[in-house]
């Protein structure tokens, strides 16, 4: 198996470590209903960019340098998505097992087949939705994100080996787009935006744009505090302009 760069695997990023409590305290907080987090699903957000600034920078330093194997590639994803969402699956079909209808238990194990293979992201986008009635009940319904985060890793391993070198042109140019259909899905109310990885794939991709950034211009790091702090204030002011009345 092709195992990473060794800095990349020793490093420990207390920094990046710090963005994901951020973000997962502010969907928690969210979630409880704290007014001031009306925004809270910017946590998701920011789980993408940072999915997609450490795994992005890897692939392609890989397929320079001949090294890149989708098969591994795929099976290390596996390795570290599977182990979050057995414990997760496990419990709630006890849950659902116990507790729901036969209806409800239908409906579930639909949901349980399709996050095992990380679709879960459509099949709730064809149903009530994240913000529909009943939603709290819909106990897998979080899979959602796995499901982008996983079919993100799959588009990104194929164009690796399909445009090679040309790689970070393509992610811009996809970029683009993506962030095109984003505001026009957004605009439009359509959950579309929320669900599926086409208009999500330019988060991932933006942060993977900016892992390369930092690898090509070191330079760039030492304003990293400032450009920090500016994102965190804007994250802030999010926060409380879309925090409900």
């Amino acid at each position: 198996m092709v195992s990473t760069p060794p800095q990349r695997t020793r490093e420990i990023r207390h920094d990046i470590d710090g963005l994901r409590a951020l973000a997962v305290l502010i969907v928690v907080f969210y979630h409880i209903g704290l007014s001031d987090f009306g925004g809270g699903f910017i946590g998701v957000d920011v789980f993408f960019v940072i999915s997609g600034y450490l795994i992005i920078p890897t692939v392609r330093s890989q397929m320079m340098s001949g090294n890149f194997s989708l098969p591994s590639f795929m099976l290390r994803r596996l390795r570290r998505l599977v182990p979050a969402l057995l414990p997760v699956l496990v419990f709630s079909s006890v849950i659902a097992l116990l507790f729901s209808s036969d209806k409800a238990f239908a409906d579930y194990a639909n949901s349980a087949v399709s996050a095992s293979a990380f679709l879960s992201n459509y099949v709730f986008f064809d149903q009530s939705g994240y913000f529909g009635r009943g939603s709290d009940t819909i106990l897998l319904l979080h899979s959602w994100s796995l499901g982008v985060e996983f079919q993100f890793y799959l588009i990104l391993a194929l164009l690796a080996l399909l445009v090679r070198s040309r790689l970070v042109l393509v992610l811009v140019v996809l970029s683009i787009a993506s962030f095109a259909l984003a505001e026009t899905l957004v605009r439009s109310g359509s959950a579309y935006a929320f669900f599926a990885i086409s208009p999500r794939f330019w988060e991932l991709a933006a942060g993977g744009l900016l892992g390369m950034l930092h690898i090509a211009r070191p330079s760039v790091q030492r304003i990293g505090w400032v450009c920090g702090l500016r994102g965190s204030a804007l994250s802030l002011l999010r926060q409380f302009c879309t925090a409900q009345p």
